[in-house]
């Protein structure tokens, strides 16, 4: 029986440091923490180990094999939406979206969802779940797909889900069509072992792969379920313009709007990290930097990586100083440009 016809009976969630198992055989639960010296910073640093230690947890366990549905946590996803008004400019916010990302061209995968002239963009280092995909599915298991959490449900925030939730969420998925990095992956690429790729004409052919589930993809923004959970989470989540049921006008050109100087610049730092005193560092490194209109509060927002949002006031040269600021700080800073911000410089700390 296809995979797609199969409905799951098991959840898997996969965070930045742990996969949690949730059986639908009497709700068990199985949870795997990674250590940091195997992967930090979404990056998997011991390969073996990583896959030695899903191995181990699986194999040690009662679990019955089944079919699963893999979810992606807010915080291993990378997410942006962009405006485009012509099939030239949007193949050039695909290769812009991709260039910034702190990843090697090998490790991406990539989903989109195109809708009334937006965009939506959802990334992720492939080498976290392609791992948990082929140890569980050599143990008799099935994944069914792979996809972002936030289609599902609030996760973000939670240690533990309840058997509640698991059960509605498999219930979605039968109900659903699924934007599935996993299958989307599988019609990629395989890049050559001994090969040193080219990175732009790499992020050409992905373009080229990703256009071919576009019309599957944007019938997602259709589904009740998905959209309202689509909207609020790039509402929360990024900075960027999500549309609204009664539109909204073009935001200015660039270079219609003058720019500000140091002192003039509004900035914010909230804190999202829940570490004590970390926005009031940032303040402090902004300082050093000449700049004074700062801000700084706490938000309970869960990014990936520290995130840095431009109004179009903002000059490249402040823009740059910023950024290189932060990664003095942060081994993760994602800059984006913000045409609707209320500040001039919107920066959020995680972990």
């Amino acid at each position: 029986m296809s995979v797609f016809n199969k409905r799951p009976q098991a959840l898997l969630l996969l965070k930045k440091n742990a996969l949690q198992v949730y059986s639908g055989h009497d709700f068990e639960v199985l949870e795997l923490e990674f250590p940091v010296s195997v992967v930090a910073n979404l990056q998997v640093l011991e390969p073996l180990r990583y896959q030695e230690l899903i191995y181990e947890a699986l194999s040690s366990s009662d679990l019955r094999s089944q079919t699963a549905l893999l979810l992606l946590s807010d915080e291993i996803i990378f997410q942006e939406n962009r405006s485009f008004s012509s099939p030239e400019q949007l193949d050039r916010e695909v290769v812009q979206f991709l260039e910034t990302l702190p990843l090697l061209p090998e490790e991406v995968a990539t989903v989109r969802i195109e809708t009334q002239g937006q965009l939506y963009i959802f990334a992720t280092n492939k080498h976290l779940f392609m791992p948990v995909v082929a140890e569980f599915e050599n143990q008799g298991w099935q994944i069914a797909s792979v996809s972002p959490a936030l289609f599902y449900g609030e996760f973000g925030s939670k240690e533990v889900l309840e058997e509640g939730e698991v059960k509605q969420t498999i219930k979605e998925y039968s109900t659903s069509a699924h934007i599935d990095f996993l299958h989307t992956e599988k019609r990629s690429f395989t890049p050559e072992p001994n090969q040193t790729m080219v990175r732009r004409g790499w992020i050409i052919n992905l373009v080229l792969v990703l256009l071919c589930g576009a019309a599957f993809l944007g019938a997602l923004w259709t589904i009740p379920t998905v959209r309202p959970r689509l909207v609020a989470f790039f509402a929360r989540s990024s900075p960027s313009h999500v549309p609204t049921s009664n539109g909204a006008s073009p935001s200015p050109s660039p270079s219609s709007i003058p720019l500000a100087g140091k002192e003039e610049l509004t900035i914010q730092v909230l804190n999202g990290s829940g570490i004590s005193g970390q926005a009031g560092k940032v303040k402090a490194a902004l300082v050093t930097l000449g700049y004074s209109n700062i801000d700084t509060g706490n938000t309970s927002l869960t990014t990936t990586g520290s995130q840095v949002a431009f109004s179009t006031r903002v000059a490249e040269t402040d823009r740059q100083a910023i950024v290189e600021g932060l990664q003095k700080l942060f081994s993760v800073v994602t800059p984006i440009t913000d045409p609707q911000a209320t500040k001039d410089v919107a920066i959020t700390t995680s972990k």
